[in-house]
């Protein structure tokens, strides 16, 4: 399609980006000393059809932006440093107030030292002003000469490199990948951290753009997305060891149902942009270039509900036309709410070392019973949770100030007898506020009200909620909770919420701990911090080399409060003042943004399984060294048996291989 046509086709969308766009980029001509395969450029110059063109137009073009209020400006080609008007566009553009100016190029003319002192001395000495952006077509010199026919273009590239990288400039890379390249791409993470690039974008050919090619010869040059698929996923979990997870490598216009475990990685679309490009001997009026880049790409049948639908542009139309969509047959479904999961896994049990509490690997949490809930919703959870094995139900005075104890109790009637029910003791409001009062007068008397409310004999895991805000010593709490265990009230006693140095206080008393109650989730990591230890009081390594668990480890907020259950994807949650969690800094600006990224891939792996995303984050804790079982909450039973789905996932090592790079990008 001809730029005239292209146009007309985009014209009420370049009439709307003028006035927004922040950047500008401007072709300079197509002569070009290489022959890349797949580029139009290349072929009019070998074809003899390329040739200079006047500066004048590229000014004007520049003058015009810079009025509009842009601040970026990117010269391409072609070969832009070919064109001999490219120092005076340079020159204008630095004197027009330009913040940054992007220079792609193959590294011909970079070669040579001179040639980039003469373009720096153009931005008077303005650190970062220059972005330059090299043409590195294939992961090794091999696949790069390949690629542009012409031998030794790779090291002329690099030599030009090299130049920058001792000079302190920034260093970026693109390239089209093709079916020359795409099976070096592993050599990108190497030479990333060699020469200091600082990102790279790798995209698709666009058939409209390769030039005048007739369907054999775009067959031959565009591999099967899904053939690069591989090599693409070895590539990026190369960023991850070598650069770390937030190196900005991404992939241009793959459709996200390929490799979805990697879509913060995959970009369709981009900042708003206008081009002026060379069109016969002269430059085109500006259009708008995403606009553009979206005119020859449809979404197939396969695509409808797609998760990714809404951020994906589909593919080229010739793409399909030549390769087909088959490939797509496998896009994420977004997962509804409330299906049917059928039938669920079976339960697994795991003992407390050192105690008689056979737990099963779940549990239910009951904050929820003490909030203002659904009642008969709530039963539900609780009966289905004894439907699905669940033997334990963790509570806590301070949920709903008794209200859950109160509501459990009647949802488990007299089933209460055979199930393990967890409570915790020590916190009570005051002055509006909860407040840990551990002094041994508030210990017994909060235990012996527990009894009462839960119509039990005994506790048969009673917790110290947190630690105490009051001055009472662990010591004297320590004594407190064994003598409630002497008189046969208290089975076993646990700690909730202490770190290293506390657990450490309270094993010193002498007292014997079952349990610690502490947060483990893919965006908590705090219990396997190497430097805290809290872990390795946990557990450790026996005599024969094998893990041993020393004292049982209930990981809660396995769901980072909702986070990781697949509801916050699309947009940060709207929360209710009351909220707890609106004072929580997850919830909000970068924090969420980067768990947002963890929980579309969940989203999308789940999608892949076809199991509830829940499940995934609760089998994550539940397969972490040290964990025992999990507390999870619900509103309702088909939240319980979304939650069990968990206990069928343990296993699946490539599942959890292709996760943690995400787990790992979370990190704060």
């Amino acid at each position: 399609m001809g730029t005239h046509r292209r146009l007309h086709l985009i014209e009420a969308q370049a009439v709307q980006s003028r006035a927004s766009a922040a950047q500008v980029e401007i072709q300079l001509g197509h002569v070009c000393n290489n022959r890349c395969v797949f580029c139009v450029s290349g072929q009019l110059t070998g074809q003899g059809l390329a040739r200079p063109l006047p500066v004048e137009p590229a000014i004007a073009a520049i003058e015009e932006a810079a009025a509009r209020g842009a601040r970026k400006v990117t010269f391409l080609g072609g070969e832009p440093t070919l064109q001999p008007g490219l120092l005076r566009a340079i020159g204008r553009a630095v004197d027009l107030g330009f913040t940054e100016i992007v220079l792609f190029t193959n590294g011909v003319k970079t070669a040579r030292e001179g040639v980039i002192d003469e373009i720096l001395a153009l931005g008077g000495g303005r650190p970062g002003l220059f972005n330059w952006r090299f043409s590195i077509q294939g992961g090794d010199e091999a696949a790069h000469d390949e690629v542009t026919r012409k031998p030794g273009s790779f090291r002329r590239l690099i030599a030009g490199v090299e130049h920058l990288q001792r000079r302190g400039e920034t260093i970026t890379a693109n390239a089209c990948l093709n079916e020359h390249s795409y099976r070096s791409v592993g050599g990108y993470p190497g030479l990333a951290k060699k020469y200091g690039i600082r990102q790279i974008h790798l995209d698709q050919i666009r058939p409209r753009d390769a030039g005048v090619r007739s369907d054999d010869e775009l067959r031959a040059m565009m591999p099967r997305y899904s053939d690069m698929v591989p090599f693409l996923r070895e590539m990026l979990a190369g960023f991850e060891r070598e650069l770390g997870a937030d190196y900005d490598i991404n992939v241009g216009n793959l459709p996200y149902c390929l490799m979805p475990e990697w879509a913060h990685k995959i970009h369709h679309d981009g900042e708003a942009t206008l081009t002026v490009a060379a069109d016969g001997d002269q430059l085109s009026r500006p259009w708008d270039k995403y606009a553009d880049k979206r005119s020859d790409k449809f979404h197939p049948p396969a695509c409808e509900g797609c998760v990714f639908r809404s951020r994906c542009n589909g593919v080229f139309k010739k793409y399909a036309e030549l390769r087909g969509v088959d490939e797509l047959r496998d896009i994420i479904k977004h997962v509804p709410r409330g299906r049917s999961w059928g039938a669920a896994p079976a339960m697994k049990y795991r003992t407390l070392p050192g105690t008689d509490l056979q737990l099963s690997a779940i549990g239910l949490g009951c904050w929820a019973l003490g909030e203002d809930a659904d009642a008969r919703a709530m039963d539900a959870a609780v009966g289905a949770a004894l439907e699905v094995g669940v033997d334990w139900f963790d509570t806590a005075p301070i949920y709903g100030d008794g209200a859950a104890d109160e509501r459990l109790v009647r949802a488990l009637g007299s089933r209460r007898h055979g199930v393990t029910i967890a409570t915790k003791v020590g916190v009570r409001r005051q002055g509006g506020r909860a407040v840990s009062d551990l002094s041994p007068e508030h210990v017994t008397a909060d235990a012996e009200a527990s009894l009462r409310r839960l119509g039990l004999a005994v506790i048969p895991l009673l917790q110290v909620h947190w630690p105490c805000e009051r001055g009472t010593p662990l010591e004297a709490t320590m004594a407190a909770l064994q003598r409630l265990q002497a008189r046969g009230l208290v089975r076993w006693i646990g700690l909730c919420n202490y770190n290293a140095a506390g657990l450490r206080a309270a094993l010193a008393t002498g007292v014997q701990v079952a349990s610690l109650q502490t947060p483990v989730s893919m965006i908590r990591r705090e219990f396997f911090d190497s430097r805290d230890g809290l872990r390795d009081m946990c557990v450790g390594t026996g005599p024969d080399g094998q893990v041993e668990q020393r004292l049982g480890v209930l990981a809660y907020e396995v769901l980072g409060r909702g986070l990781l259950a697949g509801g916050y994807v699309d947009a940060a949650p709207v929360l209710a003042p009351g909220d707890v969690r609106a004072a929580d800094a997850r919830f909000h600006g970068a924090a969420w943004q980067r768990i947002r990224r963890l929980g579309q891939a969940l989203v999308t792996v789940a999608g892949r399984l076809e199991v509830p995303t829940a499940a995934l984050a609760i089998a994550w804790a539940l397969r972490q060294a040290g964990v025992s079982v999990a507390v999870v909450g619900a509103r309702g039973a088909a939240q319980v048996h979304e939650h069990v789905h968990a206990l069928g996932l343990l296993g699946h090592a490539r599942v959890w291989q292709a996760l943690q790079p995400h787990v790992d990008a979370c990190r704060p």
